[in-house]
């Protein structure tokens, strides 16, 4: 059985999330550009959403693993 820690987990730097929390939060702009897209030309043939979300995550997650490039490389 499993010991009960004194204080409950919490997402930081310690846990890896951040990849992620990247790639979520750029699948939400990739949404939102998306919409906005709509907004501004309503009358065009509507785009795949799928390639906005899924460009947005990819996005997301290459602007993670360079941040922690750089992290990493810090003395």
């Amino acid at each position: 059985m499993a010991q009960p820690t004194s204080e409950p987990s919490r997402p930081g730097p310690r846990d890896r999330s951040a990849p992620l929390v990247s790639a979520v939060a750029g699948a939400i702009v990739g949404l939102l550009l998306y919409i906005l897209k709509l907004g501004v030309a309503p009358a065009a043939a509507p785009e795949n959403v799928l390639v906005f979300v899924m460009g947005g995550a990819l996005a997301g997650f290459v602007v993670s693993m360079i941040r922690a490039r750089r992290h990493r490389e810090r003395p």
